[in-house]
């Protein structure tokens, strides 16, 4: 049957029947809200995509809280290992100038300068509160 064998009037009627019967095959399909016809392998294609990118996320953002936290460790590590070097080169010039003042009673000055040397540079890297311990002392 060939468009001109048709009335006039026939041809609104066979578009009608046309648009309703591909809106019929479309919801059979699965449509979005846009009309669009889904595909069940799209969906499980986008759900595989986004788990790998937040599994990728998790991980990225797992190894840099790991590193951080073990810079800061190292930070503080090589803090108080520099504090320890430096009261025991204090406790060690004390010790020997300590020793040196009961073989003489010569009071030279300059002997006691690397003590007070030491000591400040203690106070330099002391916190507030020892800083406060040692006035009071």
């Amino acid at each position: 049957m060939s468009l001109e064998e048709f009335d006039l009037l026939e041809i609104p009627v066979l578009g009608c029947l046309q648009v309703a019967h591909v809106r019929h095959r479309r919801s059979d399909q699965g449509a979005d809200t846009f009309g669009v016809p889904i595909n069940s392998v799209i969906i499980t294609a986008l759900a595989a995509i986004a788990g790998s990118l937040v599994g990728a996320l998790g991980s990225a953002v797992g190894t840099w809280i790991t590193a951080r936290h073990q810079d800061r460790r190292d930070l503080l590590g090589k803090q108080i290992a520099r504090r320890e070097t430096l009261y025991s080169d204090f406790i060690g010039e004390s010790a020997r100038l300590l020793v040196d003042a009961m073989q003489h009673n010569v009071s030279d000055l300059q002997k006691l300068l690397p003590v007070y040397a030491l000591l400040s540079r203690i106070r330099l890297s002391s916190s507030e509160p020892v800083l406060q311990q040692q006035k009071r002392s």
